[in-house]
C-alpha cells in the first residue's frame, strides 16, 4: 500500500486530468488514521498528511465549483480538528470556508455548514 505522502503526490498529479481519482486518493489519506500507540512523530506526520489532503480536496472542489463538496470536506475535517490545537483548527476552517467565495450561489450551503459546525463545536467542551 502507498504511503500517505505518495497518495497526496499522486492525487496532486491527477487533479487536472482525473479529478475523480484525485478525490478518491485524498479521501483515502483522510481515512488513514495513526495507531493509538504510534510514536508522536508518526502521529504528527499523519496529521500533517491529513491536513494537506483536506486542503487539497477543498481546492479540488472549489475548482470544480462544487459547494456541496467543500461542505463535505469541512464536515470530514472534524476528526482532524479533534486531534489538533484550536489555532490550527481555526486556520484550517478559515481556509476551507474561503473556498466557498469563488463558487456562485454557495451562500446557503455555507450558512448551513457554519451552523452545523457551531452546533458540533458547542457539543465538544474544547471548542465552546
Amino acid at each position: 500500500m502507498s504511503t500517505a505522502e505518495e497518495l497526496i503526490q499522486q492525487a496532486s498529479t491527477l487533479r487536472s486530468t482525473n479529478p475523480a481519482k484525485a478525490e478518491a486518493l485524498y479521501k483515502q489519506v483522510l481515512n488513514t488514521t495513526s495507531a493509538a500507540d504510534a510514536l508522536t512523530a508518526e502521529k504528527d506526520q499523519s496529521l500533517r498528511h491529513q491536513e494537506t489532503a483536506l486542503v487539497n480536496l477543498g481546492e479540488l472542489y472549489r475548482d470544480q465549483k462544487n459547494a456541496k463538496g467543500v461542505s463535505e470536506v469541512i464536515t470530514l475535517s472534524r476528526s482532524f480538528m479533534s486531534s489538533t490545537a484550536k489555532a490550527k483548527t481555526a486556520k484550517l476552517i478559515r481556509t476551507l470556508l474561503d473556498f466557498f467565495t469563488p463558487i456562485p450561489n454557495s451562500h446557503p450551503i455555507q450558512i448551513e455548514v457554519l451552523q452545523d459546525n457551531i452546533a458540533w463545536a458547542k457539543q465538544r467542551s474544547g471548542y465552546s
